[in-house]
């Protein structure tokens, strides 16, 4: 073989190489992160009812929500966020907050749908990163609607297919001051039914560093404002557990997966993370605990936080990659020829 013909047979493999790695990066790959986490009938209760507001002698307290929702894409971010004062018994329903396509997607607000690769035609079929909240009702009677049962959910959503990078977020909050009438100390109850879903996909073409995330996280504390203390703290984990930092100060009955979790996934090694009764669908359970006796006529704050987290990125190689490549290229095509000779 003449040198002419051998640099261009390796200049033919190092052209042929770095066009396949461009017909990669150019791929309609697309990355995905969901997290939906739904509470309903939220009460809290004594063991013989559900707790009213006549059971305390002093009762206040605010209830908070934010969205927010971004794309490098575009501009700014959406969202939006709510404090109402008072005795917590006006719901909060802050809507979608949007960029990109996600309309109707994740419409109408309020419904929480799962978004999964598993889905007919499978996600990330839209290009948007989306979050959406709601609270409603009362955990006890007599500060809202007659029958106790509240609702706190939400969901955060990025769904790529182009080069982008998108994250969201929702969270609820509610924070209640309170001490028990004079000799109507003892234990609460809360108890809530729950469906949960996380997941994290990258599609099988995708290439590094495109990744996806999703999480979602629950917490009940309860403080003695008196001594400056904690004497609850609950955040539900999969457990029955008790005494343990997932479980203080209240002993969880029912706990059968967990709220406060995350699943992710990096480009190469790609497909779905999730958590849920299967891929697509949600987990969905009954929780139940019983916290230490409380005293009477101490003051206690109450505070119930949860969020729901999403985020993705979908990238092309840097030009400090494919020079690599190209280097790497060329030398295997030089080996391959001496071996050859």
């Amino acid at each position: 073989m003449t040198m002419n013909k051998f640099k261009q047979s390796v200049l033919a493999a190092a052209v042929g190489g770095l066009t396949a790695v461009g017909f990669v990066g150019s791929a309609q790959a697309g990355a995905l992160g969901t997290s939906v986490l739904r509470l309903t009938d939220l009460t809290i209760s004594d063991g013989v009812g559900v707790l009213d507001a006549s059971d305390f002698t002093a009762l206040s307290g605010n209830s908070t929500a934010d969205t927010t929702a971004s794309l490098a894409s575009v501009a700014g971010s959406a969202g939006s966020s709510a404090n109402v004062g008072a005795i917590p018994a006006v719901g909060i329903g802050l809507g979608i907050a949007c960029q990109g396509g996600c309309i109707p997607g994740i419409a109408p607000a309020g419904s929480f749908p799962i978004k999964s690769s598993a889905a007919v035609p499978p996600d990330p079929s839209a290009h948007f990163a989306a979050s959406d909240q709601l609270q409603a009702g009362a955990p006890i009677t007599g500060i809202g609607p007659a029958v106790a049962g509240a609702e706190a959910s939400h969901g955060a959503y990025v769904s790529l297919t182009k080069v982008d990078t998108g994250s969201a977020e929702a969270n609820n909050g509610l924070n209640v001051s309170f001490n028990f009438a004079m000799g109507s100390g003892g234990s609460l109850i809360f108890a809530y039914d729950a469906e949960a879903y996380l997941e994290a996909f990258t599609n099988a073409d995708a290439i590094f560093p495109t990744n996806a995330s999703a999480a979602y996280s629950l917490i009940f504390t309860i403080d003695d404002l008196d001594a400056g203390t904690n004497v609850v703290t609950w955040a539900p984990n999969g457990g029955d557990d008790v005494g343990s930092r997932s479980a203080f100060g209240l002993m969880a009955e029912t706990d059968p997966f967990s709220l406060n979790d995350g699943v992710s996934r990096n480009a190469p090694f790609n497909g779905a993370s999730f958590r849920g009764a299967a891929l697509g669908m949600a987990n969905a359970g009954a929780f139940s605990a019983t916290t230490v006796a409380l005293e009477a006529g101490t003051n206690y704050q109450l505070a119930i936080r949860s969020s729901s987290e999403a985020d993705a990125s979908k990238v092309v190689p840097e030009p400090s990659v494919l020079a690599l490549l190209g280097v790497g290229i060329l030398g295997l095509g030089f080996i391959r020829r001496c071996k050859a000779s």
